[in-house]
């Protein structure tokens, strides 16, 4: 068993920490006869079978073959092994990231394979820059640029419609940043993109929610007009 990510992270500065997140080695279904098995506890699990949110997101157990190089950055490349002890940087230099508050791509990877690896990097980008981490430029502009350019999937746009993170809060600190690099649109503008594709897919939601229950009217209708 491996604790991983952040909160190892937040012990090389001393930071408050809110979660902890473990990797497991071992068969899914033992881990959830086992959670089931503790009286009281509250747990669910992922649409993935080897995802498992403990007490409502207070600890996340993902199975160890699903670890990525970075768990999208350096300083988010530290496990610390239960057994032994030992803290593992898979990245050789996650931990001075993690003292020095860096927090940027892998630097033998290209920008496009991590994007493809982590998907959604900005809103990694934004929790990173409110925490008051560095953010190298050249990677503030390459997450900037492809959101604005890029066309992206559906997915993509449905976790950032979450309230989580279509906020005035998150929007300012993007606007904000955006403005200081001299790029070839505004922050705003890049908000606006945003939030069209955001409003996009919000009416593709409510049009499936609405639809079901449209036609189980017209069906009872149908049975009705039978009768007469």
């Amino acid at each position: 068993m491996f604790i991983y990510g952040g909160s190892i992270r937040d012990l090389f500065i001393n930071s408050e920490i809110r979660d902890v997140d473990f990797y497991y080695m071992d068969y899914y279904k033992n881990i959830n006869t086992l959670l089931k098995s503790i009286p009281n506890l509250k747990f669910k699990q992922g649409l993935f079978k080897k995802y498992f949110n403990i007490e409502d997101d207070e600890m996340e157990l993902s199975n160890f073959d699903i670890l990525r190089p970075t768990l999208d950055a350096p300083c988010n490349g530290l496990l610390y092994d239960l057994n032994t002890h030992e803290v593992y940087d898979l990245t050789g230099y996650g931990k001075d990231d993690s003292r020095k508050r860096i927090w940027r791509k892998r630097i033998d990877i290209s920008f496009k394979d991590w994007s493809n690896n982590i998907n959604n990097l900005i809103y990694r980008l934004v929790k990173f820059l409110d925490k008051g981490f560095n953010v190298p430029e050249e990677d503030r502009k390459n997450i900037y640029k492809e959101l604005y350019y890029v066309k992206k999937d559906r997915t993509y746009w449905f976790f950032l419609s979450s309230p989580k993170y279509n906020n005035d809060a998150f929007y300012n600190t993007i606007k904000e940043d955006v403005d200081s690099l001299n790029l070839e649109f505004t922050g705003e503008e890049l908000i606006q993109v945003m939030k069209k594709n955001i409003d996009s897919i919000k009416k593709i939601v409510n049009q499936k929610t609405i639809k079901p229950i449209q036609n189980k009217r017209v069906k009872k209708n149908k049975i009705k007009s039978r009768k007469k």
